[in-house]
């Protein structure tokens, strides 16, 4: 016990002559702390805020939290490579997604816009619910390292509608009815400057 002390006392003797070196050094680390849960949090927060706007069904919420452009890019680049081989395997849709990138247009643009106010209403709003529960695990594209393949686990929670919440006259069973549904599950997410470009949610 005695020597644990004198370990002590010699650490707090240090620190006291070296004041302003241990402040330097214990700045350093914050900082270096920071930086480091900053970088490896920004994919997590893009992927939170696109779902969050999902859950809106706030078109301009999503438009916001996603890279339009990108977008458009990442379906060409897909479609692209499904065209050529029958799959759209990731490794040729990051090859194709440079060239694609600079061949979208602002008409690409819109009509994409357009599409995203026929598929989401707000009136159904809390109809269905996604939740980022875990990233299971990130990595970045070999030959481009601004686009990122993030695996996550979702919580998905789907309220029936109104019309059928009630029984189903064409059900075959007598008193059937509808339920919420809970479905947890993996998806992924691909992130382009860190925003979402594409997800399976």
């Amino acid at each position: 016990m005695e020597k644990v002390k004198n370990v002590f006392a010699k650490i707090a003797a240090w620190i006291m002559k070296h004041w302003i070196i241990a402040v330097v050094v214990l700045a350093v680390v914050v900082v270096a702390v920071v930086a480091v849960s900053f970088i490896l949090g920004a994919e997590k927060r893009a992927i939170k805020k696109y779902i969050s706007a999902i859950n809106s069904c706030d078109v301009d919420k999503i438009v916001k939290a996603m890279d339009v452009e990108a977008n458009r890019a990442w379906s060409s680049a897909n479609s692209y490579s499904y065209s050529l081989t029958g799959s759209s395997e990731d490794e040729d849709v990051v090859k194709n997604f440079e060239d694609a990138l600079e061949d979208v247009s602002d008409d690409d643009v819109e009509e994409y816009k357009d599409q995203l106010k026929d598929q989401y209403d707000e009136d159904d709003k809390g109809q269905n619910k996604a939740k980022l529960l875990q990233v299971v695990y990130s990595t970045k594209a070999k030959d481009n390292k601004d686009l990122k393949k993030v695996v996550c686990k979702v919580r998905v929670t789907s309220k029936p509608d109104e019309d059928e919440e009630d029984e189903d006259e064409d059900s075959i069973w007598e008193k059937e009815k509808q339920y919420t549904q809970v479905v947890e599950s993996y998806v992924t997410f691909y992130l382009y400057k860190n925003k979402v470009i594409s997800a399976g949610i």
